[in-house]
């Protein structure tokens, strides 16, 4: 079947295009595969939120070590599903206009609603303490949105959102270069250089390209994640449903994580220890999240109840949702002591610790987000996506 345009249920997943799908989109015009993709995207950033540090008495725990490397990648898998419909022919004038919408409404009442009552939820404080702050407090916050940072307690994780809205406002300049070499052995190219590009930045200590967490450094380790997915979605016809090709995804997804510990707690032994491997923005990151694709894409072949690919599709519309809310879940509940206690559940796994915790957040962080889209229905002021009726 042949699917029109859609407006930005998930505003992280950009505006898709009329494509070629598949039956498995029978529940909708949204792609099963993608918000599968968003989903384990989402538990990955959650994961990496929670996870224990690497370093017990100063020495590297492998466990720890490989926990973080699977989870690490969750913003790499945020970018490469945006890169899915980024270049899709929606007028720039839309795309702002949904921007201001769907991302930076959203993002600045719950920097709000933050700033107000973080305090009362996760720190002990009384309402009256919560709600009042000093002078510093409200310089240190008119200084971070002149630096384009977020200074806002408990939402550190905005930092993506600030750069989500550069790689936006940028579409043009990016289309412009992408049109020229679509469809061509350049686009194959391109690929290759951004990946060596990676490498040569992962052997000089991320000095070359200095790609951080904040502002257009952030924008440029973004963007290939993006031209990536852009690519690996045009050719997902060759994984996308291969159960086989799945598999095999996500035994070399398992290989680079378990290769990429060992490397990270060689690193730690270094004089200098180093922890430069595990973030999303190297050549391990790269390799990882297409392993992942594939794995994702192709085992979404084994999703073929009409039920169950409406519950991922409801899911995967959250995930924008659920990415604003975590880590104020996850201060509340540590603020209660409920990490230890899992500990305690688990006996001290740290596997068992990571899967529960991870799904605790999860599950409660989606709980607050459908109820907000429940009352924003009753209310009249919100409505499904017309497509996934």
């Amino acid at each position: 079947c042949v699917i029109s345009k859609r407006s930005w249920a998930d505003p992280m997943a950009g505006t898709e295009h009329g494509v070629e799908m598949t039956s498995r989109a029978r529940a909708g015009a949204r792609d099963v595969s993608v918000d599968l993709l968003r989903i384990v995207g989402a538990l990955m950033v959650i994961g990496a939120h929670i996870n224990l540090e690497n370093l017990i008495d100063g020495k590297p725990s492998m466990k720890r070590i490989l926990v973080s490397c699977v989870v690490g990648d969750g913003v790499a898998v945020f970018w490469l599903v945006l890169g899915c419909f980024y270049f899709a022919g929606a007028a720039y004038g839309l795309r702002l206009k949904k921007l201001l919408v769907r991302v930076i409404i959203p993002m600045v009442l719950f920097s709000a609603f933050t700033y107000y009552f973080h305090g009362v939820l996760c720190e002990g404080k009384t309402l009256a303490q919560s709600l009042s702050h000093t002078g510093e407090e409200r310089l240190a916050l008119l200084q971070g949105l002149m630096t384009w940072d977020n200074a806002v307690k408990g939402t550190n994780h905005f930092w993506y959102l600030y750069v989500y809205i550069l790689v936006i406002l940028i579409c043009p300049i990016l289309a412009a270069f992408r049109n020229t070499i679509v469809d061509t052995k350049k686009e194959w190219v391109l690929i290759a250089i951004l990946f060596c590009v990676f490498v040569y930045n992962d052997l000089s200590g991320n000095r070359f390209a200095g790609f951080s967490h904040h502002g257009f450094n952030g924008v440029m380790g973004a963007c290939p994640f993006v031209f990536l997915g852009d690519f690996l979605y045009r050719h997902r016809r060759y994984f996308q449903g291969n159960v086989r090709l799945g598999l095999i995804g996500a035994a070399a997804w398992i290989g680079i994580s378990l290769g990429r510990a060992y490397l990270v707690r060689f690193c730690y032994g270094l004089p200098q220890p180093v922890d430069e491997p595990l973030f999303w923005y190297t050549s391990y990151a790269f390799l990882s999240v297409t392993a992942l694709t594939v794995c994702v894409f192709g085992l979404s072949g084994l999703v073929r109840n009409i039920k169950l690919e409406r519950v991922i599709i409801q899911i995967g519309r959250c995930t924008f949702g659920v990415y604003l809310v975590h880590m104020l879940v996850r201060n509340f509940y540590q603020s209660r002591g409920m990490n230890l206690r899992i500990l305690e559940i688990v006996h001290g796994s740290v596997f068992g610790y990571q899967i529960l915790y991870t799904l605790l957040i999860f599950g409660t962080s989606l709980a607050i987000v459908e109820v907000w889209v429940l009352f924003r229905m009753l209310l009249g002021t919100g409505k499904r996506n017309r497509d996934a009726k």
